[in-house]
């Protein structure tokens, strides 16, 4: 391999660390804030399997639903907590209707 081959190489996994540090960064940031400030009453949150909507209490409210995640909403403070507690995975934040916020 010549050294310009293996400079052009370098590069390219200098650039793929730092995106993929951003991007893991940013991912974590909205976990984090979610967990501690719960800027939004609406999570998207990642789970192993459906039963987690059974076990949650009455004031989390479920909204929608995709391939393992599903949207749950509360007024309660505290409610990723107890996400967590009852199985959520990861919580992100969401928007209360989702994309469809963002056009008005």
């Amino acid at each position: 391999m010549s050294t310009t081959t293996s400079s052009a190489f370098a590069e390219l996994r200098t650039a793929f660390t730092i995106a993929s540090t951003i991007v893991l960064g940013w991912f974590g940031v909205m976990v984090i804030s979610m967990a501690l400030l719960e800027p939004t009453d609406t999570a998207l949150v990642i789970v192993k399997d459906y039963s987690i909507l059974e076990r949650l209490p009455d004031h989390i409210r479920f909204t929608a639903m995709g391939e393992n995640t599903v949207t749950l909403r509360s007024d309660e403070p505290g409610f990723v907590a107890e996400i967590y507690s009852h199985g959520g995975l990861l919580v992100f934040p969401a928007l209360a209707n989702g994309c469809v916020s963002l056009r008005s």
